[in-house]
């Protein structure tokens, strides 16, 4: 099993915004050299923009099915004055300034709404995380609600743990 990545050719499945070609260079580009299924799923697992991968082994044509599920932008949220894409899991995928340089085939960042207000100035700044996922939890029970009458931009919440949800627009746009 160790000279899989080897000897036998890799069929990737289900990835759409990164390349064949980039999946290959990311497994190539480890520190490991010995690759067994377990190993692959290992590394690839480790991307950032990887949710989940599953393997197959084909005998006829001899091949490794790789199944790739990507991880999908959801929203954009600022934390320490970086801004974050986080998936639909509620994971960090990466800052938004190194997408522009990445071999990732991303739509437009300025349909995903942002999400802001987590950091909190003096003795409360420790409770980011707490904040993060509060913000994360009212974006997701708007969303399964059926979402507000107009494009969502931003979700601000406020120190006192309120939110304020602005449109995409600001213009003849309501604020809630």
């Amino acid at each position: 099993n160790q000279w899989l990545l080897e000897v036998l050719p890799l069929e990737f499945v289900g990835n759409t915004l990164m390349s064949d070609e980039s999946l290959l260079e990311y497994l190539h580009n480890s520190p490991r050299r010995f690759y067994s299924k377990s190993t692959i799923r290992q590394i690839l697992e480790a991307h950032p923009w990887i949710e989940t991968v599953e393997l197959s082994l084909h005998v006829f044509p001899p091949s490794l099915q790789v199944e790739i599920v990507e991880a999908k932008p959801w929203l954009i949220a600022s934390i320490d004055g970086v801004q974050w894409l986080v998936s639909e899991k509620g994971n960090f995928i990466e800052p938004v300034s190194r997408v522009a340089g990445h071999q990732v085939k991303f739509k437009s960042l300025k349909t995903l709404p942002s999400l802001s207000g987590i950091e909190t100035p003096g003795p409360y700044s420790h409770r980011w995380a707490q904040r993060f996922q509060l913000g994360l939890q009212f974006a997701k029970d708007i969303e399964l609600a059926g979402s507000v009458p107009f494009p969502v931009g931003n979700y601000d919440l406020l120190p006192n743990g309120s939110f304020v949800i602005r449109p995409i627009v600001t213009e003849n746009s309501p604020e809630v």
